[in-house]
């Protein structure tokens, strides 16, 4: 069995994280029950280490997991994709969301003259603005954006990325817009391939 150890750096001291703490955690947020078998160790480490950094909850990303497994009537989350470019091409990304990711969402929504067209929308720029007007331009902005947005099922936010395999996903890293894709590969390769054989035929492929 796959059994490796993680040194982390929780602010000013340094911790050994080892198999057994990542499984309690994994079914701490129910991650066995809708992939068992089919996430990464370093993947539940990032989940663990996300949390304490960044206070994205574990569960935010197991809710888009459990869309891709088929758990859930409602999709919220962009629809999963295949990354077409090397070096992660082969691979696939699902976005997850988080509430960190809220304006960057609206802002996506609203597009760039979006805001003008809103405030056209409820206000014609002549006649002094009433508390109604304000008040349905703020919502429009902002609950309602999100609102539309998320029944399209197009909420983002940063990446689960993982494999297709035997017609099953298997979960590996957590991957972010702004990274670089080199070193996310690099990343798989050597935390992930050791645990999952198969991955190496994948990459090789791509």
């Amino acid at each position: 069995m796959f059994n490796p150890k993680y040194t982390v750096k929780l602010g000013e001291k340094e911790e050994v994280i080892g198999v057994d703490f990542l499984q309690a955690y994994a079914a701490k947020y129910k991650l066995d029950r809708y992939a068992n078998g089919r996430f990464s160790w370093f993947f539940v480490l990032q989940m663990f280490m996300y949390h304490k950094m960044f206070d994205i909850e574990p569960y935010m990303i197991v809710d888009a997991i459990k869309e891709l497994e088929g758990c859930t009537e409602v999709n919220l989350i962009k629809k999963e994709t295949q990354f077409k470019r090397k070096p992660l091409k082969g691979l696939w990304h699902k976005h997850y969301f988080s509430a960190r990711f809220l304006m960057k969402n609206i802002v996506v929504h609203h597009g760039q003259s979006g805001i003008k067209r809103l405030i056209a929308k409820h206000w014609d720029g002549k006649s002094e603005i009433s508390d109604e007007q304000l008040s349905n331009i703020i919502d429009d902005f902002g609950i309602n954006a999100f609102q539309e947005r998320s029944n399209k099922g197009n909420l983002t936010g940063e990446w689960i990325v993982f494999a297709k395999y035997n017609d099953e996903n298997y979960y590996l890293s957590l991957g972010e817009h702004s990274g670089c894709d080199r070193k996310l590969y690099e990343m798989i390769v050597s935390t992930c391939t050791p645990q999952f054989k198969f991955l190496s035929t994948i990459l090789e492929q791509s």
